[in-house]
């Protein structure tokens, strides 16, 4: 093929050449324009390589237009053979949609969509055929009327999921002033642009997201949202917005998942009705009582997450000048929220959150978060309401971390866990609070808690007490109110021996007498303590019923003295490798805290043979 296409350019040279010969021969009597430090020899040299030039490029575009056709017929016809090209067009959508999910920093030329779209005509036609694709739309989506435009459209009539949001002065770009501020500015020229172009497209919503939009829009907000489903509206900028009771013109029937986060909305707005998830935090109701809440939460009989958090219920008081609380007596039947999963309490005036307990019937299955100060006592928040915390009744477990193996943060330095009895138990309890007034087990907040589930506690966990809480424990007191306490674990304690010495049995005092199980890890100097308690409880042949008979070490140096008569008395099992007594770190997922705060149960791990 090499000498084939040799031989023509040579051949067509040659021929161009003849030509412009032939073509000077004839013009000798014609005149030959004059030419700059060149004579006539020199002017037909000229003429002769531009006319080869020429050729040359003319030859370039014939073959372009004869081989670039074929080549693209050819190399689709080879893409035709390929797997993917075999799959039919509904699989290919289906898999374009797992890798639409797009990131809030990207460019917009950047999107998922876009990006396919551009591969290959097989995959545009795929792209622009399948709309769900292009019905997430994001703030870069409004980075120009004609990007948010070609969303919209090809997105054709598919329920649209938008979410808007403004980098805040809290955020990871704080590091970064001049693109933060850039990046904050673009993003406030895209929300209004975004919002403009879906007016007419309100009935299409399924999801919307608002987050530190600090103006609310309120003509967006007037046209009815049968499909919504999602509404989230948060403000983390320290200011609060206000929102007209008939937001979406009342009409939401599909509504399910509502967050208001800084964003007001009257309690008596028929938005509040089949929610199935409901979180309303740092609102200031100024003309709804707690009572508006009530009946917003019976009108939400299939609940399965309720979060209130840092409500608050003001109106003028003329004679006093200021503010007063609406706290009325209770004059609702108890609501039985039979699918809630997950209850929050976080910051409400005590004769509030007593009001939402009194009112609402907890399943027995349900997790309850409940975060207070060390010097609130527990009883005085449920008590009253003991007969509808249905969970309660069922915690066998308790469990307490210190800030020694837990994160810092101001609002919950420590964290008590409430569990059933099976060893994976079911957290139904989750008390994050502060050691500011008072530490750890010290705190009246652990000793009301304690006494709260007295009879009940089989399980008692304790991680991470340093030594300077020493001089506040009340040991005895503690567990005294633990009347059925068979295992106790202990972890990284600085304050073991003291909790140890009243654990041993004497004459005038047995406290835990069923105390059968003892776990401790990542202590020393534990010798002396644990004989004592190991003589006064422990009964190898098990005549002696409730008598201590299982002790676990993990990373607890010992004398060997000390482990041959500890062996005596029960049955020791000690390993260099310490077991997990403590729960795994909590994943806290943090939107501008204190405002959102999710915390994921966790899990012990103790050894395979614990229950042995």
């Amino acid at each position: 093929m090499n000498s084939t296409a040799f031989d023509t350019a040579l051949q067509l040279v040659r021929t161009l050449s003849e030509q412009l010969e032939a073509y000077r021969d004839t013009s000798v009597g014609m005149p030959v324009p004059e030419r700059e430090h060149a004579d006539d020899a020199s002017g037909w040299i000229c003429d002769e390589c531009d006319a080869i030039v020429r050729a040359r490029d003319f030859m370039f575009d014939v073959i372009n237009a004869h081989t670039i056709p074929r080549l693209s017929e050819l190399k689709s016809r080879h893409n035709n053979t390929t797997l993917i090209y075999r799959l039919p067009l509904d699989v290919l959508a289906s898999i374009f949609k797992f890798v639409v999910d797009s990131d809030a920093c990207e460019l917009p030329s950047a999107r998922p969509p876009l990006q396919l779209a551009s591969v290959s005509r097989w995959w545009r036609e795929v792209a622009l055929g399948t709309p769900v694709l292009w019905t997430w739309i994001g703030t870069e989506a409004g980075s120009s009327d004609d990007l948010i435009s070609i969303f919209l459209d090809r997105s054709k009539a598919a329920v649209l999921d938008v979410e808007l949001a403004i980098d805040d002065e809290d955020s990871d770009f704080v590091t970064f002033p001049p693109r933060e501020i850039v990046r904050k500015s673009r993003h406030r020229e895209c929300v209004p642009r975004i919002l403009k172009a879906l007016v007419p497209h309100t009935s299409r919503l399924r999801s919307f997201s608002f987050k530190n939009v600090p103006d609310f829009h309120k003509e967006f907000f007037t046209s009815p949202a049968p499909q919504l489903v999602a509404l989230c509206y948060a403000v983390h900028s320290g200011t609060e917005c206000y929102a007209p009771t008939n937001i979406f013109a009342g009409h939401t029937p599909r509504l399910r998942d509502l967050q208001l986060i800084s964003t007001h909305v009257a309690l008596t707005s028929p938005i509040y009705t089949g929610l199935t998830k409901l979180h309303l935090g740092h609102i200031l109701y100024r003309s709804c009582m707690i009572h508006d809440l009530i009946r917003v939460i019976k009108a939400c009989p299939l609940l399965e997450e309720l979060a209130l958090s840092y409500i608050h219920f003001y109106t003028g008081d003329s004679e006093g000048g200021g503010f007063h609380m609406l706290s009325l007596p209770s004059v609702h039947e108890p609501i039985a929220l039979v699918m809630l999963r997950r209850m929050e309490v976080r910051s409400l005036a005590r004769e509030d959150a007593g009001e939402v307990f009194m009112s609402v019937v907890m399943p027995p299955s349900s997790l309850l978060v409940l975060p207070l100060y060390s010097h609130e006592d527990f009883n005085d928040v449920v008590l009253k309401a003991r007969d509808n915390l249905k969970n309660l009744a069922r915690i066998r477990s308790l469990r307490l971390t210190s800030p020694v193996r837990e994160c810092h943060y101001s609002r919950a330095s420590c964290e008590l866990w409430g569990e059933t009895a099976s060893k994976r138990g079911l957290t139904l309890l989750h008390v994050p609070f502060d050691v500011r007034h008072a530490t750890g087990v010290a705190s009246p907040l652990f000793r009301s808690i304690s006494q709260f589930f007295s009879i009940q506690i089989e399980t008692l966990s304790l991680t991470g007490i340093p030594g300077d809480w020493s001089p506040d424990i009340p040991y005895a007191a503690l567990f005294s109110s633990l009347p059925s306490l068979i295992k106790f674990s202990l972890e990284s304690c600085a304050l073991a021996c003291s909790f140890l010495k009243v654990l041993i049995a004497t004459p005038t005092s047995h406290l835990c007498p069923w105390l059968a199980k003892l776990y401790l890890a990542n202590m020393s100097g534990l010798d002396t303590s644990l004989v004592e308690i190991a003589k006064s409880r422990g009964c190898l042949d098990g005549s002696r019923v409730g008598r201590l008979r299982k002790l676990a070490l993990a990373e607890c140096p010992l004398a060997d003295e000390c482990m041959e008569l500890l062996k005596a008395y029960v049955q020791v099992k000690s390993t260099h490798k310490s077991f997990d007594l403590s729960p795994v770190r909590a994943d806290i997922e943090f939107i501008n805290p204190p405002h959102i705060i999710r915390i994921r149960s966790p899990e012990w791990n103790l050894p395979d043979d614990a229950d042995a």
